[in-house]
């Protein structure tokens, strides 16, 4: 036990570093004069960022597709060891990249092993831990994310560059890769025993509609997290007035009350049902909507982003394990690999679409869209606990 508590700890260090990489680009892309930033660098306009954040989803679906196929040949601690290599090279490619192609190059790279990371150890998790230390596990991409833009802020002011912070995080990325090469014969497989002789392909997996609703619900789940994220700020600086210091401070409110409900939820999950705690979380996210949108005083804002942020978090590790239960570990890789593309399709293209609607017909939309969201999401659960299980389809047969 000591041991598997080791590999643990690895696990949680490496979505730190992965947390960290992740909010760099925020940074580092465009700022005031007196430094050099990424646009600068390369010499591209403002909404360039927006190709290497296509490049960076595609390579996170294609090895989010992959993921499941890969874990059936080969062991997880290798997979892990190779997905954090590849991110760390990739980050090396930035610090050293002369062109603007060679870094879209690198961004897909990234994403590529930030994808096969994320979806190896959700599978992993899933089938060898319970929700408490998934929970943990995600609390630790969000603890990542809260020191990135300190770590470029710091690279920016130090060296009046972006490439020293992406030095900084290729260092961290290789030395996971290192930790996860050294005990990669401690991990073992992905999943436990399987109940077939012949391994379940990636395509009779998708023949499930379980699958299907899954996905469904990680791509609102994302589209949830990211659309209050992203679209929070406006909506209190531009459409309610509320000071800009002040807008600021509810997005933190949002992005902390997130970090600390994965940490809070890791220790009551095991007291109660997960279902329960799925629809309860859900509800009350709902509601916390309501109240966005309805703003009836003053504080209602902050109030509501806080509590939506608290009500999301354990959500992600809730799914996994639910998937990890439903379908067994003969198409759990395949359908986790799935979701998790489906997720970063969600993390992409839902606020965006938010976006359009906001700009349409002004930015009050956004607490409606999450309502919508909260609303599908909660619909889609239902029709998933209603499904045939595939032991239970066999049975029939």
């Amino acid at each position: 036990m000591p041991r598997a508590y080791v590999l643990v700890a690895f696990a949680y260090l490496s979505f730190i570093s992965i947390g960290i990489q992740s909010a760099f680009l925020g940074v580092a892309w465009t700022g005031p004069p007196g430094a050099t930033y990424i646009g600068d660098t390369f010499h591209q306009p403002l909404d360039a960022v927006g190709v290497l954040l296509a490049a960076s989803t595609a390579g996170y679906v294609m090895a989010s597709l992959l993921s499941g196929r890969l874990l059936g040949r080969f062991r997880v601690g290798s997979v892990l060891a190779c997905s954090m290599a590849a991110a760390g090279a990739a980050m090396f490619g930035y610090v050293v990249s002369p062109s603007w192609a060679l870094a879209v190059l690198c961004a897909f790279v990234l994403g590529a092993g930030g994808g096969m990371l994320d979806t190896s150890l959700n599978i992993y998790f899933a089938a060898h831990h319970g929700p408490r230390l998934m929970n943990w596990l995600h609390a630790c991409f969000g603890i990542g994310t809260t020191i990135g833009p300190f770590v470029m802020s710091a690279s920016i002011a130090q060296t009046g560059s972006w490439r020293a912070a992406y030095a900084v995080g290729g260092c961290l990325h290789l030395g996971c890769a290192i930790l996860y090469f050294a005990s990669r014969k401690d991990w073992g497989m992905a999943q436990k025993e399987s109940h077939v002789e012949t391994p379940v392909k990636g395509r009779d997996t998708l023949r499930l509609k379980l699958v299907w609703i899954g996905a469904g619900m990680f791509l609102a789940y994302t589209g949830l997290e990211m659309c209050m994220g992203q679209w929070a700020f406006p909506l209190f600086a531009e459409a309610r007035k509320v000071p800009v210091g002040a807008a600021s401070q509810y997005v933190s409110i949002y992005w902390g009350s997130f970090t600390v409900g994965r940490i809070a939820f890791g220790f009551l999950s095991h007291n109660v049902p997960l279902s329960t705690l799925v629809r309860s979380c859900l509800i009350t996210a709902c509601a916390a909507a309501v109240l966005l949108a309805l703003n009836p005083f003053p504080a209602s804002g902050p109030i509501a982003v806080g509590v939506f942020g608290f009500a999301i978090s354990p959500l992600w590790a809730m799914l996994m394990v639910n998937t990890q239960k439903q379908l067994g570990p003969d198409h759990a890789p395949h359908a986790i690999g799935y979701q998790v593309a489906a997720a970063s399709l969600g993390f992409g293209l839902t606020p965006g679409l938010a976006g359009v609607v906001a700009q349409r017909s002004g930015l009050e939309t956004v607490p409606i869209f999450l309502i919508g969201l909260s609303v599908m999401m909660l619909a889609l659960f239902e029709l998933a606990q209603r499904q045939p299980t595939p032991d239970h389809m066999a049975a029939k047969v």
